[in-house]
């Protein structure tokens, strides 16, 4: 059986450097972690020439304020509410504060290439890395951390960006 699986999603938004699309942080004071399993990228690009938009992944060590709190789902309707202490924001307008980088994700929005024709979704993590035999280890949010992904150059116009992210519970029953 598989272990309870759950998600939550920006819904599209506006490209702008040096915006937070999103974070999600555990504020637990427990051992519970969450195991994200995947971090995925939708694209909705209007006409843009020659541009490479570049985003950054982060652990961050403060929970973002303001922008919009995400609503989060799971696969399977009889799994357990996910807690309060998981949470998630579209675009903080604060916090989110820096603590580690994780990686760095460009994604090339011009039409007249083929990436930018065929790319509507990108994987954020795992990091395009080949999966393991034995699997690859998921990105462990423990208590008082998590993390963010910003846009720190590129376009600002002719893009929409949705973010989706699966993750897992720890040590939650």
């Amino acid at each position: 059986m598989a272990q309870p699986s759950f998600f939550t999603y920006t819904g599209f938004q506006a490209n702008a450097q040096n915006l937070i699309l999103f974070d999600f942080f555990n504020t637990s004071i427990t051992t519970v972690a969450v195991n994200i399993v995947s971090i995925l990228w939708n694209k909705k690009y209007n006409v843009v020439t020659g541009v490479i938009t570049e985003y950054e992944l982060y652990r961050i060590s403060e929970i973002g304020t303001g922008g919009t709190q995400l609503v989060m789902g799971s696969f399977d309707r009889n799994n357990e509410s996910i807690p309060g202490f998981v949470t998630a924001r579209k675009s903080p307008t604060g916090g989110a504060t820096v603590e580690e980088h994780i990686s760095t994700i460009f994604i090339n929005t011009d039409e007249t290439t083929i990436s930018g024709k065929v790319t509507e979704q990108a994987v954020i993590w795992p990091m395009g890395v080949p999966i393991l035999p034995n699997g690859l280890q998921d990105l462990v949010i423990r208590a008082d951390s998590g993390i963010a992904l910003k846009q720190v150059g590129g376009t600002t116009s002719g893009g929409l960006n949705e973010i989706i992210v699966v993750f897992t519970l720890e040590n939650l029953y």
